[in-house]
């Protein structure tokens, strides 16, 4: 839901009434929401007996005092030079976020799969993997360490696309499959499992056929140790994870410390882990690095634990 300055006429001047809609007032556009056109969140959420859904606030600042705070800030993904791998260049070449967007029910494709150049099926698409990931910065953009999540994005974007279409080839380019976490290992194997190719490989170059749109990628099978190229009609890349853009400017504000690479610091991983160098002020999630959902989760309840007992305390 955008927050944009205009409201849906059709709530403004009440022809909603009898449906729950709030009417007047609002500055967000309720016709533009994924869920419904005419702001039954509001209504959902009085029936709950809450009233916790108010589109008519505007933004304003406040001073609040607390006795804790929790940094959750997250994390953004790096979006590639121009040029890498054909990105920016040729249209079929997409980050992972552009795919997962392609992908989803709500976005500019329904969730149809189809080759941005011409609206065609694809029948090949391949993903590269560590894309200005694990690399040295001062000889290519990017960072040096691994984003962890990349190899189980790849995975579950290769399953969802072969569960819309079959016939389509997937095949996922990578230096080093890391399926640490729980069922992640069974997560790969069910990818194999319906067909998804996984090929330890170093990719090279993307050349675009102006005829057929066809996308020509040539890479280093490492196994092989040969140079071998592959037809496809869509490219995914899988791209780093970078800190938010937030964070450098929220450490000045809060005096926190951050690493090398952006990120919240921690106090100590081991004996003090979420808690940072303020007393009081803990981090979760993405905002200490690349992490998974599941991860951060955990983060997230154990940093709202700490941060709840330390408001205990101080009553």
């Amino acid at each position: 839901m955008p927050n944009v300055y205009v409201i849906d006429p059709r709530c403004r001047y009440g022809k909603m009434r009898d449906k729950g809609a709030c009417v007047g007032g609002c500055i967000v556009d309720c016709s533009q929401c994924r869920e419904c056109p005419i702001a039954l969140c509001v209504k959902a959420c009085k029936e709950e007996g809450a009233d916790a859904v108010m589109l008519w606030q505007r933004e304003k600042l406040m001073d609040v005092v607390v006795d804790s705070i929790v940094v959750a800030t997250g994390l953004e993904p790096m979006e590639p030079p121009v040029g890498t791998f054909g990105y920016g260049v040729y249209p079929n070449v997409l980050t992972h976020i552009q795919y997962e967007r392609m992908m989803n029910a709500g976005g500019p494709t329904m969730g149809e799969i189809l080759r941005p150049s011409d609206g065609k099926h694809p029948s090949r698409i391949a993903w590269i993997q560590c894309v200005c990931s694990r690399v040295d910065p001062k000889v290519k953009p990017g960072v040096p360490y691994c984003s962890k999540v990349c190899c189980m994005v790849a995975t579950k974007q290769a399953i969802i696309t072969k569960e819309h279409d079959p016939s389509i080839d997937a095949y996922i380019l990578y230096m080093d499959l890391r399926t640490y976490g729980k069922g992640f290992h069974e997560f790969y194997t069910k990818a194999k499992s319906m067909g998804v190719n996984y090929v330890k490989a170093r990719p090279a170059e993307i050349y675009e056929d102006p005829a057929t749109g066809m996308l020509k990628l040539t890479y280093e099978n490492v196994d092989k140790g040969s140079v071998e190229e592959l037809d496809v009609d869509i490219v995914v890349l899988c791209t780093a994870l970078v800190p938010s853009s937030r964070n450098a400017r929220l450490a000045k504000v809060l005096r926190l410390e951050l690493d090398e690479f952006g990120f919240i610091k921690e106090r100590d991983p081991v004996k003090a882990p979420l808690e940072t160098t303020v007393d009081g002020i803990y981090v979760c999630g993405g905002a200490t690095g690349p992490i998974d959902i599941s991860e951060s989760v955990a983060q997230a309840a154990a940093a709202s634990m700490k941060a709840a007992l330390r408001a205990v305390k101080a009553k």
